[in-house]
């Protein structure tokens, strides 16, 4: 009876430990995803030292601009300028709340800036996936209405009866 006793609280205490591991690694991870995030809008070379040389970056819209991978260099070389065009203003992300897990996080945003054809206000929702301390990956889902709208002039119409 000892030795069973003694082998479920050994049990409990390497769960208690691979469950407090796994804390840590999430709330590294989430610490990690907001750094790179507020680092891109004030310091993007910062956002580069937390990225993964072997990084992604998707945008998973519905439109012909969608599906793209960037990798780190042309992330931070071509897309960010790219974006800078298409919201030419300010541009502010709050982060509303998130979900992690030991290998990533899911960072629920609301922007606020001026795209080159109206306000840009979207929602976004940024998956990472963190590999060794850094930014592996990132898929952004958004709006293609307002990317369309707002970023390319697109013109919304009724369909035709």
């Amino acid at each position: 009876m000892k030795k069973v006793i003694a082998l479920m609280l050994l049990s409990i205490l390497t769960s208690c430990t691979t469950n407090n591991k796994a804390s840590s690694v999430r709330d590294t991870n989430i610490k990690t995803a907001k750094l790179w995030v507020e680092y891109l809008l004030s310091n993007p070379d910062e956002a580069k030292n937390i990225t993964h040389n072997d990084f992604t970056w998707m945008w998973m819209g519905n439109i012909e601009m969608a599906g793209k991978i960037y990798t780190k260099e042309t992330f931070f070389t071509e897309y960010i300028g790219f974006i800078a065009e298409l919201v030419p203003g300010s541009f502010d992300i709050k982060i509303l709340d998130y979900i992690a897990d030991e290998t990533g996080v899911a960072l629920r945003m609301k922007g606020d800036g001026d795209g080159r054809f109206g306000d840009y206000d979207n929602d976004y929702l940024f998956y990472f996936t963190i590999k060794e301390g850094q930014v592996f990956s990132i898929r952004e889902y958004t709006s293609d209405i307002l990317v369309a709208t707002q970023l390319y002039n697109y013109k919304i119409t009724p369909p035709e009866d």
